[in-house]
């Protein structure tokens, strides 16, 4: 989101000289061997022999001799119907893990930021903020809850507008750092424990030594949630509560049937999100197996509904910050700095990460040079960066209304064929190593990231001429062929026309790369919504009638601009 500028870091855990260096002993003492992990149950198990269905499902067949162009392409039909299979597997063990151990109670944003609330407490004690001084206020907004300017409030661009210290945000790495500051606990911590042994799973359970850090905090946010330590050990707790009940990310939330319509249109952003789903429940069915969550979950299984809310938290608000003696970014949960919303042209603020010492490294966020609000209750936003759409969508659950000046979509360009088995063969290995084609149904295919926002000077320019490069290598004979090898950078006008090369633009900005088969909606097996993870198929409907008209109108940059009919 914002720009950080790394500066010298001091050697204790927050940076400040006057706090105490981390412990050189361990929290505690080393654990016996963890216990075995107990058998899955039925649903978990079901859940995996689904998981495998679509992991098969969703690999396309194996090239052939004779096979068709089209050959290669996902069957949507297919992935729908496995994926509609996993939507009842995912429904029937949220269901039976619900009725045998409630998990905790969603979290309520408006009980949280009430006046007096817990959340200003946690601000106040944790932050060292105190909203009742702020020039700033929290208040309802078009998403969920917002930051807003305080009526006559003139902050200027040179005065921080709210500050956050690296050490009271909320990451795996900053906690364990704040845990081993405390004073050695009269008892052992379980909280410490379950930390010790999340930040070194390459030792405490090497079944999980890969587990990402994304997955790791919310794993941490799991435990916290289920297992509630000692608010002096875990002081965010309020904060947690005071986060949206539900996300709209596509992999943890969108149902089989809310997934597939995103196959006709944006079908690498349903590759992306049915992806992203395969490795959340793999990730999932990892954890529960595992001796880790044997030790440290050992009452009740993590509930599948909470970490899929976790993992939607996770995708939609970390951000990578320095940390530790040598300023290594780690993933963290800044608390209400992430409350700020996004505006593409319009935010009004600016933030980095700022280190020098003695004070710590501290995130401000100040007023842009030149923006002077004037009008009451305007709300404070920050642009998150050059992301496209589907991006947004994919990670942050949500499609900008308007223009995206960094919008884009990815299309799948065929290198065509002659017919001459051997040329082909040649042309297949020459688009490999010097295109990056990769192999679809035996057809080499290039990807194209073709950049149509509107407000882009030059927009798509770079992609048209890639489009012009494919088109033209499919075209090649082999004295063509002879020429390219040699490196010769003219003489290729025979091969191609404008009129050939617009109907080749229009078929791949059409999808028909060879990537994705079918289009239509399919899967009849979508989770009961209110399940504990499915977002109403109506809202998911909308958003993709959103990414459509933005598609659109990223494709009318791109063909204006290059004069496509």
């Amino acid at each position: 989101m914002g720009k950080s500028k790394k500066k010298s870091s001091t050697g204790t855990a927050s940076g400040n000289p006057n706090s105490k260096p981390l412990m050189s002993t361990p929290l505690m003492a080393t654990p016996p061997p963890p216990p075995p992990p107990p058998p899955l149950s039925t649903e978990a198990a079901v859940l995996e022999q689904a998981l495998d269905f679509l992991i098969t499902s969703s690999r396309p067949p194996p090239p052939t001799a004779n096979a068709r162009p089209d050959a290669g392409a996902l069957d949507v039909h297919r992935i729908g119907d496995a994926l509609g299979t996993t939507d009842k597997a995912m429904t029937a063990l949220i269901t039976a893990q619900d009725s045998k151990a409630p998990p905790p109670p969603p979290p309520s944003p408006d009980k949280a930021w009430a006046p007096a609330g817990p959340m200003c407490e946690y601000l106040k004690s944790h932050l060292k903020i105190d909203l009742s001084q702020t020039q700033y206020e929290i208040k309802p907004s078009a998403f969920g809850h917002g930051i807003f300017l305080r009526p006559g409030a003139a902050p200027t661009p040179d005065q921080p507008l709210l500050s956050v210290e690296v050490s009271s945000m909320l990451g795996v790495e900053i906690e364990l750092a704040r845990m081993t500051s405390l004073p050695p606990p009269s008892s052992p911590s379980p909280y410490a424990s379950f930390l010790t042994s999340l930040t070194s799973l390459e030792k405490s359970d090497r079944s999980l030594a890969n587990l990402h850090p994304t997955n790791q905090l919310s794993l941490l946010i799991c435990y916290a949630l289920l297992l509630p330590p000692d608010p002096a050990e875990f002081p965010h707790l309020p904060y947690l509560n005071s986060l949206p009940a539900a996300y709209s990310t596509v992999s943890t939330s969108w149902s089989a049937r809310s997934l597939t319509t995103l196959a006709a249109t944006h079908p690498l952003t349903f590759r992306k999100a049915l992806g992203g789903r395969i490795t959340l429940l793999r990730t999932y069915l990892q954890i529960i197996k595992s001796p880790f969550h044997a030790t440290h979950f050992p009452s009740a299984p993590l509930p599948l509904s909470l970490f899929l809310w976790a993992s939607g938290c996770v995708l939609s608000r970390q951000n990578s910050v320095p940390h530790g003696p040598d300023g290594a970014p780690v993933l963290a949960l800044t608390p209400l700095w992430d409350m700020m919303n996004h505006s593409l042209s319009a935010y009004n603020v600016t933030s980095a990460v700022t280190h020098s010492p003695p004070a710590p490294p501290t995130l401000e966020c100040s007023l842009r040079q030149g923006v002077e609000p004037k009008e009451e209750g305007v709300e404070i936003t920050m642009n998150y960066g050059p992301r496209p759409n589907t991006e947004l969508l994919l990670y942050s659950g949500f499609v900008l209304p308007g223009e995206n000046e960094h919008d884009a979509f990815e299309v799948l360009a065929p290198v065509e064929t002659t017919g001459d088995e051997k040329l082909d063969k040649l042309k297949s290995s020459l688009a490999e190593r010097s295109m990056g084609a990769v192999q679809r149904g035996g057809k080499s295919v290039v990807s194209v990231l073709v950049r149509g926002g509107v407000g882009r000077e030059g927009g798509g320019e770079e992609a048209a001429d890639q489009l012009e490069s494919t088109f033209i290598f499919g075209k090649l004979d082999k004295p063509g062929l002879t020429k390219f090898m040699r490196g010769e950078q003219e003489g290729y006008e025979a091969y191609t026309s404008e009129a050939a090369l617009a109907e080749y633009v229009e078929k791949v900005c059409r999808g028909e790369g060879g990537e994705v088969g079918g289009g239509e909606e399919g899967g009849e097996g979508e989770g009961k919504v209110g399940g504990g993870w499915c977002l109403e198929h109506a809202e998911a409907v909308r958003l993709v009638r959103d990414l459509d008209a933005a598609r659109t109108r990223c494709l009318d940059g791109f063909r204006s601009r290059n004069k496509l009919k």
